[in-house]
């Protein structure tokens, strides 16, 4: 269980009168001595805030008067400067504030100015104000930073709104904020001036009980939100009536949506950085106030840290599919035959009263053709006279002009055989010649046949599975 922390819970919260030194930069020679805070807190208690009345009674103090350059110097003390500072805010010897020394700086500026910085902000206790992130990266902000503070202690922040709060427009610029006592006190007199009456003479619409009270303290806002939105959602609107602008900015809201800022606050955003802080002690980051604001009690927190446990879950839908991986096998038919396949027969009949005819086979060789001749017997359909075999060049689908085949010319025999060939789609005609060069007789005849093929397969896979396969991967 965490230890009891003591809590404030102040209404209103006092502004002290801020004098802005911006001076150029210079080392300084010494360390102060910067008071504690249980040295304040005793100076507090030994020294409370005037009442109004006793303020109402004291003549006016003028403001202190501080130098805006230096008639003998050539280089400026820090931790004097500092000194002095709190010198200057204190209305008196014996309740002295010593104010706050803010040095702006940028990452950008040479590194040795940057180391002397850092060493002097460490001796003084002076805060290192940057504008921003160094190349907006936090990581290397970060490195950059701690290189540069190595084991020194130095505080530092980023503010871009003290940039502007302070008219700071170059780097190095110091910053020395005095406090004046007094404003706390007549912040305490100006609160007895604001009351429910008053605010409700002078606010348009105020209320001491408003309906978004409720708001406070619970742990999600959503569903009075979006009642809001409904109960406004179609409303006539009046740009001019107090009563309708809550609407009317409502309705724009949800008409508008590229015109809606959107933020994103990381679990290390410094507001939630410094609301941590001040939740975690916030006498040490407020001071203790309790002696100038009636309406503040010290209260003491015992109950623990609740801790709440939230599960989620997410589903996926589990659906059955199916798919097909397809082989599609193309057959691709090419004019061709394989060696002794019988191609075609070419007859010629050139003697009808004779008992035989001429005939001539063609086969398909291995790169060629083979060529029969010989004549067949009428009666009998057999050989009757075989006048010899040749390979002759040949190929399908091809133009082969007249070529010599067989051929014997001697004391028996007195022949010549010739064929040719040519191809039209799918079909192809042999012409043989036969003739007899000693009697000067020629004889011819011809055979149209559908050429051969010769299949052969392609096989290709239709893969309709990729796309179910790299879901589920």
């Amino acid at each position: 269980m965490p230890a009891p922390t003591d809590h404030l819970s102040p209404r209103w919260f006092g502004v002290g009168l801020a004098v802005a030194m911006l001076l150029p930069w210079a080392a300084f020679a010494q360390t102060p001595a910067w008071p504690g805070p249980e040295d304040m807190a005793r100076a507090r208690n030994a020294h409370p805030f005037p009442t109004p009345a006793q303020l109402a009674a004291q003549p006016a103090r003028p403001l202190p008067q501080i130098p805006t350059t230096l008639a003998t110097k050539t280089t400026i003390d820090i931790a004097a400067m500092a000194r002095q500072g709190g010198q200057l805010a204190a209305p008196t010897t014996n309740a002295a504030t010593p104010g706050t020394l803010r040095i702006f700086i940028t990452l950008d500026m040479p590194r040795g100015s940057l180391q002397r910085l850092f060493d002097q902000a460490a001796r003084s206790g002076a805060v290192l104000v940057l504008r921003g992130l160094k190349a907006q990266s936090l990581r290397e902000t970060l490195a950059v930073v701690s290189d540069l503070i190595d084991k020194r202690q130095v505080a530092w922040v980023i503010d871009p709104d003290a940039y502007t709060r302070y008219g700071v427009t170059s780097a190095p610029t110091f910053v020395l904020t005095l406090t004046d006592e007094t404003a706390a006190s007549g912040n305490t007199a100006a609160q007895g001036q604001i009351n429910t009456n008053t605010a409700q003479s002078n606010v348009p619409g105020y209320t001491a009980n408003p309906p978004q009270a409720s708001y406070f303290g619970n742990p999600g806002i959503s569903a009075p939100a979006a009642a809001a939105a409904n109960a406004c959602a179609g409303g006539p609107g009046n740009a001019a009536g107090f009563g309708a602008q809550a609407c009317n900015a409502v309705n724009f809201s949800q008409t508008n949506p590229t015109l809606r800022p959107n933020f994103t606050i990381a679990p290390n955003d410094p507001l939630l950085a410094g609301g941590k802080t001040i939740t975690a002690d916030p006498q040490a980051i407020a001071g203790n106030i309790a002696g100038s604001y009636s309406d503040c009690t010290v209260q003491t927190s015992t109950q623990p840290d609740i801790f709440q446990t939230e599960i989620c879950h997410q589903y996926r839908t589990m659906d059955t599919l199916s798919c097909d991986k397809v082989l599609i096998v193309t057959p691709i038919q090419t004019p061709g035959c394989s060696a002794g396949q019988f191609l075609t027969r070419v007859t010629a009949n050139p003697c009808p009263a004779c008992v035989d005819y001429l005939a001539y086979d063609f086969t398909c060789g291995a790169n060629d053709y083979v060529m029969h001749v010989f004549t067949i017997n009428k009666s009998t359909g057999c050989v009757y006279t075989d006048l010899g075999t040749l390979n002759v060049p040949g190929t399908l689908n091809a133009q082969i002009p007249k070529t010599p085949g067989p051929t014997q010319i001697n004391g028996y025999y007195c022949y010549q055989t010739y064929y040719s060939q040519s191809c039209s789609g799918t079909n192809c005609s042999i012409g043989a010649w036969f003739s007899n060069p000693c009697q000067g007789t020629s004889y011819y005849g011809v055979s149209t046949f559908a050429m051969p093929t010769t299949v052969s397969f392609t096989d290709t896979w239709d893969d309709q599975c990729a796309a179910l396969e790299a879901r589920a991967q």
